[in-house]
């Protein structure tokens, strides 16, 4: 396998026999890449990882990459990933299918546009009470982070919420073992 722990890099190399089917030399090749491409939750749940033993006291909210849900279709694994963490606790989040704004290069062609949804996004993560919001994509966690900066100095109040990754999350539960 070919493994994507970025949900936009994924899903660009899963498309990888359509974007490169006319040119010469590339075709077979470009097939071959988006047949082995997998994404790393998904990956993990296809080989029945195994759970971490250690508790990782914590609640996590999951914020689904567009990337992940709406072009790989992936939305069980990383939650099942977190589900198997002894201890995490996880919670729902609201609008879950709601861009985060991010969004590849939109966050520089629509600033304006792409700020209002990471706040919108953010203010729903900070509703859950969650401690970390878990994704799957650089760029929204990068989005994230900003816009839970950016809600945090209008309410004046102090950021709580940290962004991470879901096999971090996996990684850091292991590592207490």
């Amino acid at each position: 396998a070919i493994v994507s722990a970025s949900a936009g890099c994924g899903a660009a190399m899963k498309e990888y026999d359509y974007l490169l089917a006319n040119e010469p030399g590339y075709g077979d090749k470009a097939k071959q890449v988006a047949e082995l491409t997998k994404d790393i939750h998904e990956l993990l749940v296809e080989y029945d990882f195994e759970a971490p033993k250690k508790t990782l006291d914590v609640t996590v909210t999951y914020q689904d990459p567009c990337h992940l849900l709406n072009a790989q279709r992936i939305t069980e694994a990383p939650r099942a990933i977190l589900n198997a963490i002894p201890g995490l606790k996880l919670v729902a989040l609201g609008e879950p299918a709601m861009c985060c704004g991010s969004a590849g290069t939109y966050s520089i062609t629509q600033r304006e546009m792409s700020a209002q949804l990471g706040k919108r996004k953010a203010r729903n993560v900070v509703a859950t009470g969650a401690d970390i919001v878990a994704t799957g994509n650089p760029g929204c966690a990068m989005q994230l982070d900003f816009a839970l900066n950016q809600i945090a100095d209008e309410d004046s109040t102090e950021r709580t919420t940290k962004v991470r990754y879901v096999v971090d999350l996996l990684d850091e539960a292991y590592a207490l073992e």
